[in-house]
This record gives C-alpha cells, sequence and structure tokens, in this order.
C-alpha cells in the first residue's frame, strides 16, 4: 500500500491517552502506511527513546508548546515555527490536559 499523506497532529502526546495513539499509528494502525507524517507535541522535552516508540522516520517530537502561555495569535506563530508541514496536517488528535483554574475561568467567560 502507498502511502496516503496523511499527516498525524497529537496534542498531549506524552500523556497516556496521547502517548496510545502516537504508538498505535507507528505500529500501522488502523492499516500500514495510513500515516506519512506524526507530529507528536509535547510540553516537557520528550524522546523516542523515553516515551519507548519505535525508531520511525515519520514520527517527529515536538517540545515546548504550552497552550496556556501567551495569545492565540502567538501559539499559532509558536505551532508554526516548530512543526514542520503544520499545513500539510490531515488529522489532529487533542489529548492536552489543562488545570482546573482553566475551567473556572472559561466558564465564568462563556
Amino acid at each position: 500500500m502507498a502511502p496516503t499523506g496523511n499527516h498525524a497532529l497529537v496534542y498531549g502526546a506524552s500523556g497516556i491517552s496521547g502517548w496510545a495513539i502516537v504508538n498505535a499509528i507507528l505500529n500501522d494502525y488502523p492499516s500500514k502506511d495510513t500515516f506519512s507524517k506524526i507530529s507528536a507535541l509535547v510540553n516537557r522535552p520528550l524522546t523516542r527513546e523515553m516515551a519507548l516508540w519505535p525508531d520511525d522516520p515519520r514520527l517527529q517530537i515536538i517540545s515546548g508548546i504550552d497552550l496556556l502561555k501567551g495569545s492565540q495569535e502567538e501559539l499559532e506563530n509558536t505551532i508554526k515555527e516548530k512543526v514542520p508541514d503544520v499545513d500539510t496536517v490531515t488529522q489532529v488528535y487533542f489529548y492536552g490536559q489543562f488545570p482546573l483554574r482553566f475551567f473556572t475561568l472559561y466558564r465564568r467567560i462563556v
């Protein structure tokens, strides 16, 4: 099967659910070559070895993106700077975690 060109962007890739999604994709789920790129976003430094993911050229781990820091525009610029080929992303998996204070503030705004 030829690669499809699909690019997965996984927020919160170092957490249990985000890690599992990245691991499943790297192990050819749902089928071999479904994704030609996997961008794993984490807040803190993480290596492939630390995560116990297989050595796979499709994987790029991007650390240092804090979703709660700065404005929306600053976050967008940071993602564009740090995620190679972000404009080719076809699927987004969001497993980020926010502190309780964020949801309390959000409820007041909405």
